[in-house]
């Protein structure tokens, strides 16, 4: 028997699990990672989707050689603007590609702008987008409720959750303790979906160098909780920086993903010269890498 030649076109792409914000493998937030060559396009947007939910991490960046690097990020069900601990990854593997990469700064294209990344001694920084608070007050009986759906008494504390971006926009939560946070995840969706916001970034005091500790919850993208999140470390900065809470030009080191039993070492610097930007940095490593084909 004789079957017809298939019209489909084989690509073969490079893939790589990595662990970002960490130098230990079983630590740190794993990223899918996809490098396609110089002749081929990005694959469709649902075939980019059906390649992060096989992957399993909570974002894929897809990564090609144009102009400057182009990056696109993928949740198991949707497409995002940008990923810090994906670009963390990504630049990692840029840096195992391109090992001339090291201690330089170059540009990545993303939905969210052109972005810098400084690789300084094989540690990577990256720039995040313009930190913005967003013009909106938490009333006190939605500032009761978000706190409900988090699983945790309204501590009354002087700070108040704000919904801060440096790329992605998430609620900045302050709580006594993050873990005491027990979420509601569907009412948690709703929520984050009527504000227009990816998710909760919870945060309680640290200790000794540690700033603070640190939990990241986005059910609306497929995300239950993240093991550690950049931009909304870069967002919690920015808003530490608006209360008084740090100063100009100085840095943070939040410890996030305890609660999974992934510690992540997140660190951050805060620039003011003609205007504020923020940058978040950490290290990262190999779990896995092979080839896919389509």
């Amino acid at each position: 028997m004789v079957f017809p030649s298939s019209s489909c076109h084989n690509i073969a792409m490079e893939i790589y699990i990595v662990h970002a914000f960490t130098d230990k493998v079983f630590g740190g937030n794993p990223a899918g990672v996809v490098l396609l060559s110089h002749e081929e396009a990005f694959p469709e947007t649902n075939v980019c989707i059906k390649i992060a939910a096989e992957l399993r991490c909570s974002e894929t960046v897809f990564i090609k050689k144009e102009e400057h690097f182009t990056l696109r990020y993928f949740t198991p069900t949707d497409e995002v603007p940008l990923c810090g601990h994906a670009t963390i990854a990504a630049s990692h593997i840029l840096l195992k590609k391109h090992p001339s990469l090291n201690n330089t700064t170059f540009l990545i294209d993303t939905l969210s702008g052109l972005l810098p990344i400084t690789i300084e001694d094989s540690f990577i920084w990256m720039t995040m987008g313009k930190p913005e608070i967003r013009d909106f007050v938490f009333s006190k009986s939605l500032e009761n409720d978000l706190y409900k759906i988090m699983g945790i008494k309204n501590p009354d504390l002087p700070l108040k959750p704000k919904i801060v971006s440096t790329g992605l926009a998430d609620i900045i939560l302050p709580v006594k303790d993050v873990n005491e946070i027990t979420p509601d995840y569907h009412k948690l969706s709703r929520f984050s979906k009527d504000l227009d916001v990816v998710g909760v970034h919870a945060f309680s005091q640290g200790e000794g160098e540690v700033t603070c500790h640190t939990r990241n919850f986005a059910p609306l993208y497929g995300i239950p909780e993240e093991a550690a999140t950049g931009t909304a470390s870069g967002a919690l900065t920015y808003y530490l920086y608006d209360q008084g809470l740090i100063e100009k030009n100085s840095s943070c080191l939040f410890l996030q993903g305890e609660a999974m039993n992934r510690p992540s070492l997140i660190k951050t610097r805060i620039k003011n010269e003609d205007a504020i930007t923020i940058e978040t940095g950490g290290k990262a490593v190999v779990f896995q890498e092979g080839k896919l084909n389509l």
